[in-house]
C-alpha cells in the first residue's frame, strides 16, 4: 500500500466511523433545508467524445484534496443521503476530522516534495467495470454508513455503474515532483454522483458459500508462517533494515492513524475496530451494530497508547516510525490469537463462525506523534487473506479488552 493510499483509506474509515457514531437524536434538524442541494459530483449530459464523466470525477476529487476543499472531499466519500441525515454538530465534526487527515496527507509529502503539494492524475492506465458481485459489495459498503443514524426508511441508494481504475498520480511540490501508480474504484449513485472507494475491486467481492476462501497473499505483504522463525523473516530481497522496517510498517500504518480518538460529547472514543478485527468478524459486528460497543471496550487501552505519544492539545496524527524485532508466531501463538477473536465472537453473538487466523508475526512498533514510544504489537492474517493488528504481545493477549 502506498503512503497516499494508506492515508486516504484512513480518511474513508474515519468518515465511516464518524457516521456510525452518530446518535440520530436530531431528527428534526436533519429534515431542515440545511443540506437540500445535490452532491457536487452529479454529472450533466455530455457530448460522446468528451472526457468520461468518471475520469472527471476522479480528477475533481484530487483537485479537492490539493486545495483542501473539505466539503467536496467528504462528498466524494460519503453518500449525500447520509450527509443529509447527520445533525449539524455531527457534520461539523466530520468535516473537522476530514480536514485533519487531508492536512496530514499534505504534510506527509512536504518532507520529500517541499511546500505547496499538489496532486494530479497524469495518466489513466487501465480500467474495468465492476462485476455484479462487486457492485453488490459496494452497495453494502455505502449502506454501512447508515449504522446508528436511523435515517428515513424511504432513503435508498441506487448504484448505477462502477469501475476499477489503475492510474498514475503526480505529486508536485516546490522542491520535487514524484509519481505513484494507484488503483481505486469509482461508483456512481443515482441522483447523487460519483463516489471514491479507496481500494481495489477485489475487496468488494463476495465469495460463494461453497467456495473455499483463498489464502494467497499480496506480493507486497510479508510472507509469514505458523512456525517459529529460525532466521531472518522472509524479506531477503530487501537489502537493509530500513527497507524491512518500511515494508512491515505498512501493516501498522492505519492502526497508528486511528490512535487519535474522536471527541463524542464529553467522551473520547477510539475507532480501531476496523484495524483490530479481520473483515469477517468486523462485518458481522457492524451488521449487528455493535462496533461502537467494541470500540468503547478497547478505548481505555487505546487512549493510554495515544496519550503516551501525543500532547493533550496535539493536532498531529500518529505515524509509524519503525518496526523491529520481527518474530513469526508459533502454532501455539496462533491458538491464543484465535482464542481472543473467538471470545469476541461469543460475547457479541456473531454468526461468522470461528476465527481462522493462519499466520502472523510479533514486532516492536515505534509510533511517533509529539514524541515516540515503542509498543509490542501483533499482525495476523486469516484464511481469507485479511490482516488485523492487535496492540500487545502474544503473552498479554488475554489481557486485551473486548
Amino acid at each position: 500500500m502506498k503512503k497516499i493510499t494508506a492515508i486516504l483509506t484512513a480518511l474513508a474509515l474515519l468518515s465511516c466511523s464518524l457516521v456510525a457514531c452518530g446518535s440520530g437524536d436530531d431528527d428534526n434538524d436533519t429534515k431542515s433545508s440545511k443540506k437540500t442541494s445535490s452532491s457536487q459530483a452529479e454529472e450533466p449530459t455530455e457530448p460522446a467524445d468528451s472526457e468520461p464523466a468518471h475520469h472527471k470525477a476522479m480528477n475533481r476529487f484530487f483537485e479537492a484534496v490539493s486545495n483542501k476543499n473539505i466539503e467536496d472531499c467528504t462528498k466524494f466519500i460519503v453518500p449525500q443521503a447520509v450527509l443529509n441525515a447527520m445533525s449539524e454538530s455531527e457534520l461539523d465534526a466530520a468535516h473537522q476530522d476530514v480536514s485533519d487527515l487531508i492536512e496530514l496527507l499534505h504534510k506527509s509529502y512536504e518532507d520529500e516534495n517541499g511546500q505547496n503539494v499538489h496532486f494530479r492524475i497524469v495518466e489513466f492506465i487501465t480500467e474495468k467495470p465492476l462485476t455484479d458481485g462487486q457492485m453488490t459489495g459496494a452497495e453494502e459498503y455505502f449502506y454501512d454508513f447508515y449504522d446508528d443514524l436511523k435515517p428515513d426508511d424511504s432513503i435508498e441508494l441506487d448504484l448505477t455503474e462502477g469501475y476499477e481504475i489503475n492510474f498514475t498520480l503526480e505529486i508536485s511540490g516546490d522542491d520535487k515532483t514524484s509519481t505513484e501508480i494507484l488503483k481505486m474504484c469509482l461508483i456512481k449513485i443515482d441522483k447523487d454522483g460519483w463516489k471514491i472507494y479507496m481500494d481495489e475491486a477485489s475487496s468488494l467481492d463476495f465469495e460463494p458459500d461453497d467456495q473455499e476462501p483463498t489464502t494467497e497473499q499480496s506480493a507486497t505483504e510479508p510472507v509469514v508462517t505458523t512456525e517459529p522463525a529460525t532466521a531472518e523473516p522472509t524479506t531477503a530481497a530487501l537489502d537493509n533494515a530500513s527497507d524491512q522496517s518500511a515494508l512491515y510498517g505498512l501493516d501498522f500504518i492505519s492502526f497508528a492513524f486511528g490512535l487519535r480518538p474522536l471527541d463524542i460529547g464529553n467522551e473520547k472514543l477510539c475507532t480501531e475496530a476496523s484495524s483490530m478485527l479481520p473483515n469477517s468478524i468486523y462485518d458481522d459486528l457492524a451488521d449487528k451494530m455493535k462496533t461502537t460497543d467494541y470500540n468503547q471496550a478497547i478505548s481505555p487501552y487505546i487512549l493510554d497508547m495515544y496519550n503516551a505519544v501525543a500532547a493533550s492539545d496535539s493536532g498531529t496524527y500518529p505515524d509509524v516510525e519503525e518496526v523491529t524485532d520481527i518474530k513469526q508466531l508459533t502454532s501455539e501463538d496462533i491458538k491464543s490469537v484465535n482464542g481472543y477473536y473467538n471470545s469476541i465472537i461469543a460475547k457479541y453473538g456473531l454468526a461468522c463462525g470461528p476465527a481462522k487466523i493462519v499466520s502472523g508475526y510479533e514486532a516492536k512498533v515505534t509510533i511517533k506523534c509529539d514524541t515516540s514510544k515503542t509498543f509490542d504489537m501483533i499482525c495476523v492474517t486469516d484464511s481469507a487473506g485479511d490482516t488485523a493488528v492487535i496492540p500487545c504481545a502474544v503473552t498479554d493477549i488475554d489481557k486485551m479488552a473486548y
